[in-house]
């Protein structure tokens, strides 16, 4: 859920949250000022930043040792590992690592932070006209540094967010440090594509028709003899809470661990910085229904271990790399408070 993360600029989606959530925000005006003073004002910051730009780019190349002429369009392309075979051309698949920083340092985007490597079609616009010409000089196996000035990147407009504030500012030089690490033809990609859904719906189907053994096996292990509720939820109170009982309408606080059945802690609000209890409404599908079912069987103040049923969770989508189709979901729920909305 992109928009969650960027809305509300958590570093992950809390557990109990899916692509279906309904999620409201509490808002905060912290300033009003005219649409005049607010164009007024991004246009002198442009201006500065466009006085500056040519003085942050001679002092990012000397102090990263740069003596590389530009080309002719302006960009400086360093390589520091040749690949092999021919150049990358139009219409092919290129997998890349890549990372993504303004010349003043500013982090804007990395793959090593996602662990995982993008895949692009070559001659289709990917990010900057900068890059893309980069791109084109590049082979398998190369490892090239990028230094892209504004007016082949994003020039006098820079990059905003959703809520207007700048990911990169107007007339910001772009430094990419790209490695290439595959070309494939398209049809060849689609190919790879297929077999790898095919074998994703396989094991989805597996998973499906294992999940009921896995789930016994589980409460076997950890001697857990409650019975299922109605839907299949297991209830295991640790806690008895002395509070208001938790009932459809009301907001409720929860601190929480998600855990898989091996262990594996795939969230936690106490790991969140700062660290807090996660709240929305019960009944109103903020949350994943085995947590609002959960939830409605305790009182405030008590603390419970469930094991959710897929069909209660994420079902045959999962959730990110961790939570896999038809997977069962144990959390350790405490239920600091429950009040009116």
């Amino acid at each position: 859920m992109p928009c969650f993360t960027r809305a509300a600029q958590y570093p992950q989606v809390p557990a109990g949250i899916d692509s279906t959530t309904k999620i409201y925000f509490d808002v905060k005006v912290l300033k009003v000022e005219s649409l005049e003073k607010m164009k007024k004002d991004a246009a002198a910051k442009a201006e500065k930043l466009k006085g500056e730009e040519a003085g942050k780019l001679e002092q990012f190349l000397k102090a990263n040792s740069i003596t590389t002429a530009p080309l002719a369009s302006g960009i400086y392309f360093v390589e520091s590992k040749a690949g092999s075979g021919k150049l990358i051309q139009k219409g092919e698949m290129v997998k890349m690592e890549f990372a993504v920083s303004t010349s003043d340092g500013k982090k804007v985007f990395s793959t090593a932070d996602r662990k995982q490597p993008i895949t692009f079609e070559y001659g289709k616009p990917f990010d900057t006209k900068g890059f893309d010409e980069a791109i084109g000089m590049m082979k398998k196996g190369s490892k090239v540094r990028v230094i892209v000035p504004s007016i082949m990147a994003f020039g006098e407009k820079g990059r905003k967010d959703m809520s207007g504030n700048d990911i990169v500012p107007p007339f910001s030089t772009i430094v990419y440090d790209v490695e290439i690490l595959d070309i494939q033809s398209k049809a060849q990609a689609d190919k790879e594509k297929a077999a790898a859904e095919a074998k994703s719906k396989g094991e989805a189907k597996a998973a499906e028709s294992k999940e009921p053994v896995e789930i016994q096996k589980f409460l076997k292990e950890k001697n857990i003899s409650v019975k299922p509720t109605a839907s299949g939820l297991y209830y295991v109170e640790k806690v008895k809470g002395k509070g208001a009982r938790a009932m459809k309408g009301n907001k409720v606080s929860v601190q929480y661990t998600g855990k898989l059945f091996d262990g594996t802690v795939f969230d936690s609000s106490l790991d969140h910085k700062p660290a807090k209890p996660l709240e929305f409404v019960i009944g109103t599908g903020s949350v994943i229904p085995g947590w609002d079912e959960a939830i409605s069987l305790m009182n405030e103040g008590g603390k419970a271990t469930v094991i959710i049923p897929s069909k209660l969770a994420y079902g045959a989508s999962g959730s990110g790399e961790k939570i896999k189709p038809f997977t069962p979901l144990v959390f350790d729920l405490e239920l600091v408070k429950v009040s009116n909305k």
